[in-house]
């Protein structure tokens, strides 16, 4: 039964989302072109590869398939609160490899800016332009 005032957590708007996708018979494409979205999109949010969609991209969903968007928005308003708060572990893992991205990122940054100043540094000395 499609009730979106019983979802809590990411896993149950997966599951309702892809009851109400189920329900109205849609093709990937069907759904967005009724919903404004690609086909890629809608497919991410109905298989549960979009844990959380966008406010306005579940908007798109649910009013597409005939659905009143106040509930829905509720319901992921009180998702994304319960995410914040209390991340699972693929959340946490996938920040942590997200912020080990960027550090390294940062790192090689850095090696190339000492790098570049090394050479400037210890490059020939400038001759004219100077003092006595």
């Amino acid at each position: 039964m499609i009730d979106p005032s019983r979802i809590q957590t990411s896993k149950d708007m997966s599951e309702q989302l892809r009851a109400l996708f189920k329900e109205g018979r849609w093709s990937h494409r069907r759904l967005g072109e009724a919903a404004g979205l690609s086909p890629a999109t809608v497919h991410a949010i109905v298989s549960g590869a979009t844990e959380l969609p966008r406010t306005g991209t579940l908007v798109a969903f649910v009013t597409a398939c005939g659905q009143p968007k106040e509930p829905w928005i509720a319901a992921r308003r009180r998702v994304a609160d319960v995410t914040v708060t209390n991340p699972t572990r693929e959340q946490l893992r996938r920040q942590v490899d997200q912020l080990r991205a960027r550090a390294e990122r940062a790192e090689a940054e850095l090696g190339a800016l000492l790098r570049n100043r090394t050479e400037v540094c210890s490059g020939p000395p400038v001759s004219g332009g100077g003092r006595p």
